[in-house]
């Protein structure tokens, strides 16, 4: 746990140096740096308790089918307890019972730790590999638009599903000037067409795409300047 968290400061001191550059310069990073950035990215776009009790509470509904299918039959609970080395266990018709009422609670010991560990598996097998193929750019609003909103949950995930197969456009500009997403949701990361933004600071945002998805915003430079346009 102490190793994780160190870890962890020591990504977001060199995310935040990284942070005031791209503020100063007006541009992405360059090799080294855009790694942190997009490493930064990953650990703020899993490592939030919406994730967080999402993930918690999979693995407590995989417990229970896993104790669901031990007591399926007398066969399979004395197997699964001589595999345990378990003496003495409760009789079987008592433990069918007690599953079956679901008048239970399963904890997990030490929670936060359990599930930074979890946070850090899932970000260097499956978040960063997937990030590295994706085509990043940062947004400037101009001079007269509105600020970029930012939070405390700053990554925001969403899914274009109207790219496929006859490209449309990605955003709508309502009467008031409100550019949106047409037909999004919130999403994960095992998508087709991902969009991923997060701002900077009221006047700058990080706009990431996957190289299917067709998005009028082009992204073939590093910088890209859009007009907000809201009013």
């Amino acid at each position: 746990m102490d190793e994780i968290e160190s870890h962890l400061a020591q990504i977001e001191g060199q995310a935040a140096t990284v942070l005031r550059d791209i503020t100063q310069n007006a541009t992405l990073p360059q090799s080294r740096d855009m790694d942190v950035l997009v490493v930064f990215i990953g650990i703020l776009a899993v490592n939030n308790p919406q994730i967080r009790d999402s993930l918690i509470n999979t693995d407590r509904e995989i417990a229970k089918q896993m104790m669901q299918s031990t007591v399926e039959s007398r066969e399979a609970y004395e197997s699964r307890l001589s595999e345990l080395g378990v003496e003495n266990p409760i009789e079987y018709e008592i433990m069918k019972a007690f599953v079956g009422s679901e008048n239970y609670t399963i904890s997990i010991e030490d929670p936060d730790s359990y599930y930074l560990a979890r946070v850090f598996v899932g970000l260097y097998d499956v978040v960063l590999p997937f990030f590295e193929n994706m085509l990043w750019s940062l947004v400037i609003a101009e001079d007269d638009a509105s600020d970029f909103i930012c939070s405390d949950r700053p990554i925001f995930l969403f899914r274009n599903v109207d790219l496929i197969p006859c490209p449309q456009p990605a955003y709508t500009i309502t009467p008031s000037g409100l550019i949106l997403p047409n037909e999004t949701a919130a999403a994960g990361f095992a998508v087709e067409n991902l969009e991923l933004t997060m701002p900077v600071n009221p006047q700058m945002a990080i706009y990431a795409t996957t190289p299917r998805n067709l998005s009028p915003i082009e992204c073939g430079d590093q910088m890209l300047l859009l007009n907000v346009g809201i009013k």
